[in-house]
């Protein structure tokens, strides 16, 4: 009987072993995933800024020349 209990501790410690190994393998693999999540996040912050700040100088000097225009247009109707 004694046999049979210490086999049991045995594998019930082999198995929490296991486990715990098991474990600390997913902890650092989502770690890494985690890690490369914020690198992929930084990244795509710097091309939507890097676009953002490309449309707005195209949309400004589009807006700039309508206002120019339209300025133009309503001071000649006015005269």
């Amino acid at each position: 009987m004694m046999t049979f209990i210490a086999v049991c501790v045995a594998v019930i410690a082999v198995e929490l072993g296991l486990l715990c190994i098991g474990l600390l393998v997913a902890v650092f693999r989502i770690k890494k995933a985690a890690e490369a999540f914020e690198v992929l996040a930084y990244r795509v912050e710097e091309q939507v800024l890097h676009f953002a700040n490309g449309m707005r100088g195209s949309w400004m000097k589009v807006l700039q020349v309508g206002a120019t225009v339209a300025g133009g247009l309503w001071r000649g109707r006015r005269d």
